[in-house]
C-alpha cells in the first residue's frame, strides 16, 4: 500500500532495491511465520513435557517445589498467579523486543512504501489470530495435544487476544503515523481519503475503512471480555461475543487479501478452527438429542433456599438420568435446557460421584449443582419451583476436563470449598473414602441449610467434612421452614453448641441438630493453619494434594498457603515429598 505525493515517485524495482537490506517488505511473511513456527514449537515442547509426566514417575523434589513455589502464588492486583504471569510476561516480552529491535522503523518517505515496523507488527499480529481461536476453543484439539483441560487455555486465550491488539494497534498507528512524519496532517489525511472508502470496503482501496472495522471489532472484543463485564451478563456477553468475532473475521479478510494475499493462510486457519468446534459441538449435541448419546435428555431439578418466588440466592439440583458409560471427579458438562434457553449452553462441575469398579449398577444419574444467581441460572431456578415433580428435557454435553494428576498417587487429600465449589470437592472426599484413602474437606458456606444439597448422599461419614459458616447469620441454624433434621432423618443426628463471632448476642449459644461427626465452625477458615496441621502428621516422603474450588480469594489464600509449604519443602523445613494444588474458580 504506497502512496506517492511528490512529483517523482519511485517505480516499483527501485523501492524493491532499495528495502533490500532493510526489512523489505517482499519478505515480511517470515514475521508471521516465525512467529507462527515459536507457537508450534511451545505447544510441541508443552504436549511433550505433560505426556512424559503420565510415563515417568521420577521427579526432582527439590526442583518440582522450586518450580511450583513460583507458579503458585496469587497476584491479587492482576488476579493471577504468578506462574501464569511470569509466562505471558516473557511471551510477550520476547515478542515486542523481536518486533522493535530492528531498524529502521520507517522508509525515507511513504513514497517507498510502508513503514518496516507497521509491517512487522502486522504480520506478528495475523499470525496470532489462528492460536487465539483455537485456545479459546470449546472443542480444543489443544486439550487433547497437551493434556492441558481446554478451561485452561481460556486465559490464555484472553491474554492472547490482548496481545494481538496490541500489535494490531502498533501496527495501525505507525501506518498511519508515517505519512504524518513526512507531510503533516495533510498528508495523513490525503492518505486516510485514498484508502477510506466504504463503497471499496472489499477491495484495495477499502484498506483503511475494513482496517478500522477489524481493530474496532478486536477492540471490543477485548474490552467486553473483561471479567466485570463478562460476569455482568454472561448469556449477553456470549451472543455479542460471537457476534463480534464474526464482524471481526468479515473485516480481516478483505484487509489481507488485498494488501498482503500470504497472510490469508492464517485466515483460512482462524475459521477452520472455529468452524470444526461449532461442527463436532452441533453433530455432538444433535446425536444427543437424537438418544444416541451416553445420557437420556431428561433431568429432575430441586431447588434449595433463595426467593421463593425467583430462586435467586440458593441453589439448584438438577440429576440428569443417563444410559451408559461414566466420568471422572473433577469433570465437567455443558448443559443446555431447551425450555429454558435453546441457543445457549452453559458449563458445570459435575457434583454426583461416579461409578467404581465394584458398582453393580452402570446407569448412575448425573447430578450437577447450580448457584442461583441471574439469566439463565435465575431461569433454571424458576423451573425448580415450577416443575419440582416433572422431567425437563436437557441436553448434555461432555464430560470435559479433569485434574491433572492422578489422585492415586497420592497419600493424603485436602480439599478446599466454597458454596457451590462443594459440587468438586463432595465427589472427590466420597470416591477417596469409599477406596479407604486419607481426605478431609473443609467447607465454608453462608449457611447450613447447604448441607441439604447432598442430604440424598450418605454413603460416607461426614467425620471427614469441616463446615466452617460465614453468613451474616451464621450462628442460625436454618433459613428452611424445615429443620435440617426432618431432611436427615436416616443420619444419626446430635445437638452441637456452636460459638458465635457475628450476630446478635441473643442467639449466641443456639442449640443446632446436624449430622453426627460434622464438625461445624462459626468463623471463616484460616487456611494457612488448616494446611500447617494436615501436614504435621505426615511421614517423610509422603506426598500431599490440595484442592480448591471458590471464590477468588479462597483461591488466593489457598495458592499462597501451599507456595510457602513449597518452599518449606526445598528449604528442607517440610519432610513432604511432594505438595501439589488444583484449583479451580467461579466461571471462567
Amino acid at each position: 500500500m504506497t502512496m506517492c505525493l511528490i512529483e517523482d515517485c519511485p517505480t516499483s524495482a527501485q523501492r524493491m532495491a532499495a528495502s533490500a537490506n532493510a526489512d523489505s517488505w517482499y519478505k515480511a511473511m517470515h514475521w508471521a511465520r516465525t512467529t507462527a513456527i515459536g507457537c508450534l514449537v511451545l505447544i510441541a515442547l508443552l504436549a511433550i513435557l505433560n505426556w512424559s509426566r503420565w510415563h515417568f514417575r521420577y521427579r526432582p523434589r527439590k526442583l518440582t517445589a522450586a518450580l511450583r513455589g513460583l507458579g503458585y502464588p496469587h497476584l491479587a492486583f492482576i488476579d493471577l498467579s504468578l506462574g501464569i504471569t511470569l509466562g505471558l510476561f516473557a511471551l510477550f516480552m520476547s515478542l515486542f523486543i523481536w518486533c522493535f529491535q530492528m531498524r529502521p522503523y520507517y522508509r525515507p518517505g511513504v513514497e517507498w512504501g510502508n513503514p518496516p515496523l507497521g509491517i512487522r507488527a502486522g504480520w506478528i499480529a495475523q499470525a496470532l489470530v489462528p492460536f487465539v481461536f483455537v485456545m479459546g476453543s470449546r472443542i480444543n484439539p489443544l486439550a487433547w495435544i497437551t493434556r492441558v483441560e481446554a478451561s485452561r487455555w481460556m486465559i490464555w486465550h484472553q491474554y492472547g487476544a490482548r496481545v494481538l491488539l496490541f500489535f494490531s494497534t502498533i501496527h495501525t498507528f505507525i501506518i498511519l503515523y508515517a505519512p504524518y512524519r513526512q507531510g503533516g496532517i495533510s498528508w495523513t489525511r490525503a492518505y486516510w481519503t485514498m484508502y477510506n472508502k466504504p463503497s471499496d470496503f472489499f477491495n484495495s482501496y477499502g484498506l483503511m475503512v475494513n482496517g478500522t472495522f477489524a481493530l474496532a471489532a478486536l477492540s471490543w472484543i477485548v474490552f467486553s471480555s473483561f471479567a466485570k463485564i463478562r460476569n455482568w451478563n454472561y448469556e449477553f456477553f456470549i451472543v455479542q461475543h460471537i457476534f463480534s468475532v464474526f464482524a471481526f473475521l468479515i473485516s480481516l479478510w478483505p484487509h489481507v487479501k488485498v494488501s498482503i494475499p500470504d497472510g490469508l493462510y492464517y485466515v483460512y486457519a482462524s475459521v477452520a478452527v472455529w468452524g470444526f468446534s461449532i461442527l463436532i459441538r452441533f453433530f455432538w449435541e444433535t446425536a444427543e438429542f437424537a438418544g444416541l448419546g451416553k445420557w437420556k435428555g431428561k433431568a429432575t431439578l430441586q431447588g434449595f433456599g433463595g426467593d421463593e418466588m425467583s430462586g435467586k440466592g440458593g441453589a439448584t439440583r438438577l440429576v440428569v438420568e443417563t444410559k451408559r458409560g461414566s466420568w471422572e471427579v473433577g469433570q465437567y458438562v455443558y448443559l443446555r435446557v431447551p425450555s429454558v434457553n435453546p441457543f445457549q449452553s452453559h458449563p458445570f462441575t459435575i457434583a454426583s460421584t461416579p461409578l467404581t469398579n465394584s458398582d453393580v449398577d452402570t446407569s448412575l444419574p448425573l447430578t450437577v449443582l447450580i448457584s442461583t444467581h441471574s439469566g439463565i441460572t435465575k431461569r433454571i431456578a424458576r423451573s425448580a419451583l415450577s416443575n419440582s415433580s416433572k422431567s425437563i428435557p436437557v441436553i448434555v454435553q461432555g464430560p470435559f476436563g479433569g485434574f491433572g494428576e492422578k489422585l492415586e498417587r497420592f497419600d493424603k487429600v485436602l480439599v478446599i470449598c466454597g458454596g457451590v465449589g462443594a459440587a468438586m470437592g463432595w465427589p472427590v472426599v466420597n470416591k477417596l473414602i469409599r477406596e479407604r484413602r486419607k481426605v478431609k474437606m473443609i467447607w465454608s458456606v453462608r449457611s447450613i441449610d447447604c448441607l441439604e444439597w447432598f442430604n440424598d448422599d450418605r454413603s460416607f461419614n461426614r467425620s471427614n467434612v469441616i463446615i466452617h459458616l460465614t453468613g451474616p447469620n451464621s450462628n442460625q441454624m436454618s433459613t428452611f421452614s424445615a429443620p435440617l433434621k426432618s431432611i436427615s432423618s436416616k443420619i444419626e443426628s446430635k445437638p452441637v453448641e456452636i460459638e458465635t463471632t457475628s450476630g446478635t448476642p441473643s442467639d449466641e449459644g443456639k442449640l443446632f441438630d446436624i449430622p453426627s461427626g460434622t464438625a461445624v465452625n462459626s468463623s471463616r477458615c484460616n487456611i494457612n493453619k488448616v494446611l500447617q496441621e494436615y501436614t504435621e502428621g505426615m511421614d517423610q516422603g509422603e506426598r500431599l494434594a490440595v484442592l480448591v474450588c471458590g471464590p477468588v480469594s479462597m483461591l488466593a489464600d489457598t495458592a499462597n498457603a501451599v507456595a510457602k509449604l513449597q518452599w518449606d519443602i526445598v528449604r528442607g523445613k517440610s519432610v513432604l515429598g511432594e505438595a501439589w494444588m488444583h484449583k479451580e474458580r467461579f466461571g471462567w
